[in-house]
């Protein structure tokens, strides 16, 4: 008779007689691991002779649950790098773009903040842009911003950005979402924290003014009607 003996979470979990040997001790030292920080344990022993077909489906929920707890265990030590670091800086962004206007102008804008001091800040004003590519450009702006090795936190309300810079698929602006890479590669981490707009959050807000005022200078350098109603651009 085969025995598997199985331990979940919290100590050392085994499958005796039938399963890889390099599997069983990279679960062995995994399990200990979760034993360290606290898991409860849960055992579940049973006699698996009868039951030989569903030996495999096991093995791949074990597997499917180590996965889960690398990420799990990834993000703990993520969280606790950013909480450490001495180069831990936080970053708001904002960027829109007039699109029912021909010229398409638009301005982008960031700050970045060190110590809850302001490190940085900066905006500019774009023509033929869209409302994407000002969100995408204020973010690259706060990458060349801060130093490199740093862990930054970055602030925004665009749900697209945070999507295609996290690995989503980019359906338009693929050359522009690629670029991240180039544009954040000196630095150690950056997470993404999504922040509902014109909700009275001190920076976001601060940033959208800044983005307007770039969008109202480029309108009047090239003479260009700026938008009566500042809702509506922001809408836009």
């Amino acid at each position: 008779m085969i025995v598997a003996d199985i331990s979940y979470v919290g100590a050392a979990l085994r499958i005796k007689n039938s399963c890889n040997q390099g599997l069983i001790e990279d679960i062995q030292q995994r399990a200990k691991m979760m034993k360290s920080i606290g898991f409860r344990r849960l055992s579940m022993n049973w006699a698996c002779e009868p039951y030989k077909r569903y030996l495999r489906p096991v093995r791949l929920f074990i597997k499917d649950f180590v996965e889960s707890f690398d990420e799990y265990y990834r993000d703990i030590c993520r969280d606790f790098e950013f909480a450490i670091s001495p180069v831990h800086y936080v970053a708001y962004t904002d960027g829109s773009c007039d699109n029912r206007n021909p010229a398409k102008p638009g301005g982008a804008a960031y700050i970045v903040m060190h110590n809850n001091e302001v490190y940085k800040s900066g905006s500019k004003g774009f023509l033929g842009e869209t409302n994407n590519k000002m969100e995408l450009k204020a973010i690259y702006a706060t990458c060349l911003a801060t130093p490199a090795g740093a862990y930054l936190d970055i602030y925004t309300d665009s749900r697209y950005c945070i999507a295609v810079l996290e690995g989503g698929e980019a359906k338009k602006n693929t050359e522009l979402v690629k670029d991240f890479k180039k544009y954040s590669s000196h630095l150690a981490d950056i997470r993404f924290h999504w922040v509902k707009g014109h909700s009275g959050v001190k920076y976001n807000e601060r940033v959208n003014d800044m983005a307007f005022d770039a969008y109202r200078a480029v309108c009047n350098r090239y003479q260009i009607p700026i938008s009566r109603s500042r809702s509506k651009f922001d809408n836009l």
